[in-house]
């Protein structure tokens, strides 16, 4: 269970670097100025959207795993443009809370698979 939740905050995280990377949709700044920043974001959003999928597959294995990283990128990509297009400010936030939940997803998943 605790996978499915890190996968969908992996999704929401990646599709707002998707969003932020883009030029004329970022609303932070610095980060329009700055293509090498930008260009890190696109990296770090495809290796968190691609790690959702790894962790749909361990959950629920590959055949099942693809159908559903699909329809949660598509959620995360709707509620996403909803959120930005709606509330900027708090888009930010739902980012910012997005990123540092799956950190420590990860971090918990690492620690309890070690263990």
């Amino acid at each position: 269970m605790i996978e499915i939740l890190i996968s969908s905050l992996l999704l929401y995280a990646g599709c707002f670097g998707f969003y932020q990377w883009n030029v004329k949709r970022s609303t932070i700044g610095w980060l329009k100025q700055n293509s090498v920043f930008r260009g890190v974001i696109l990296a770090l959003s495809w290796v968190l959207v691609v790690g959702a999928l790894s962790l749909f597959a361990r959950v629920a294995g590959w055949e099942r795993a693809v159908p559903l990283w699909l329809g949660g990128l598509t959620l995360a990509g709707a509620v996403n443009l909803l959120s930005a297009s709606l509330y900027a400010r708090p888009h930010i936030v739902l980012g910012a809370i997005s990123v540092v939940g799956s950190a420590i997803g990860g971090v918990v998943l690492v620690s309890g698979s070690a263990a």
